[in-house]
């Protein structure tokens, strides 16, 4: 497999950040009263076409590095909900491999010690939301990936294409045997936010969704408490 090298940090210089997103609930979980420079921020939406559009922007901003934060579905029958992923490597669509900057996630994997449970194997690109357990047994018997997101790879890509540092900081939400509430992936509009009156409506007309809402808000809950202390040791620069 093709593995696509990241530039590494120059010495002691000032890095600017730059982080993308997929949906604005991951952004809340930024917020932190860490003094110190902010990095810029882009909500992209689910999916690679708009994290490339905001990871160029980002670039058109000035930033030298890139993160792509948010969550993930688990892969690995071993990964529960709340687990950080920091992969070595990113697989992209078309089997390429990018490396994450390697100092830099040293230092954010020593920064956060044993605060939260992280995972280090590779994250793969998903072509779609993975709402099967048979759907991310497929993927993860194909490619041994622990977790898939669907905006990872493009960051990626865009930091080879623009030589900057790339750091990968995924949390796992729904874990490998896990199956979502049907049709999840059309109730989250562009920007990434979810449609509250469509869920409500989809979970009233299908009872079969029922079961499965609440183990979903749990999950949720872990990702969010995890990702929170990771920006909390890690900010304001994600350990840069």
């Amino acid at each position: 497999m093709d593995a696509s090298k990241v530039p590494q940090p120059n010495g002691g210089a000032l890095k600017k950040l730059g982080i993308v997103t997929a949906m604005p609930l991951e952004r809340s979980w930024l917020t932190s009263t860490l003094g110190g420079p902010r990095p810029a921020v882009e909500v992209c939406g689910v999916g690679a076409a708009g994290a490339r559009r905001s990871a160029l922007r980002l670039v058109d901003l000035g930033v030298d590095a890139l993160a792509s934060w948010g969550m993930a579905a688990g892969l690995d029958p071993g990964l529960a909900s709340g687990v950080i992923v920091i992969p070595d490597r990113v697989i992209g669509s078309r089997a390429h491999g990018y490396a994450p900057d390697i100092d830099w996630r040293r230092r954010l994997l020593k920064r956060l010690g044993r605060a939260v449970t992280v995972c280090g194997d590779p994250l793969v690109d998903a072509p779609k939301i993975l709402d099967t357990e048979d759907a991310k047994a497929a993927i993860f018997e194909r490619t041994g990936a622990a977790a898939a997101d669907m905006e990872s790879a493009a960051v990626a890509e865009v930091a080879v294409e623009h030589e900057l540092s790339l750091l990968v900081v995924r949390v796992v939400l729904d874990a490998a045997a896990v199956t979502l509430p049907g049709g999840l992936g059309r109730v989250i509009d562009d920007t990434g936010r979810v449609r509250v009156p469509q869920v409500i409506i989809r979970t009233v007309l299908d009872p079969r969704d029922w079961p499965r809402w609440p183990g979903l808000v749990l999950s949720f809950l872990a990702a969010r408490q995890a990702m929170r202390t990771v920006w909390s040791l890690a900010a304001p620069d994600l350990a840069l």
